[in-house]
């Protein structure tokens, strides 16, 4: 992946501690609670491929998950983003790492996490 695709996006993939294609059961949290992307979504659980990145310190953080370390011991109650926002000179990012997968979709705290972030996203200025 080129350097500049991760500051644009805000970060990079680097594994699925459960493996690749694993639907594992996780929780989202909501960290920013008062932005308007965050706007009644609550705390949600999904069975999906739970992400493990790179993720670049300017980011906004909307939300994150906690790893069990059932999978990667080393990991045990460390948190990683799920969700953030960051802007690119005029534009505006919004990044979930919850959504790829039809199921996903199905939670409504998905579909309005995505639907508000591609909103906001779209909107010009900062």
């Amino acid at each position: 992946m080129s350097l500049k695709y991760h500051w644009l996006i805000g970060g990079s993939f680097l594994e699925h501690p459960a493996g690749e294609g694993v639907k594992y059961p996780y929780e989202v949290s909501i960290t920013d609670t008062g932005h308007e992307i965050t706007a009644g979504v609550r705390d949600f659980r999904v069975a999906s491929e739970q992400y493990y990145m790179s993720v670049d310190p300017n980011d906004h953080v909307l939300a994150q998950t906690t790893f069990t370390g059932e999978h990667l011991p080393w990991l045990e109650g460390k948190t990683i983003p799920q969700a953030w926002i960051r802007t690119w000179g005029p534009g505006r990012v919004f990044y979930s790492a919850v959504g790829h997968d039809l199921d996903d979709l199905q939670n409504p705290d998905v579909t309005r996490l995505c639907t508000q972030g591609f909103t906001w996203a779209a909107r010009r200025g900062q």
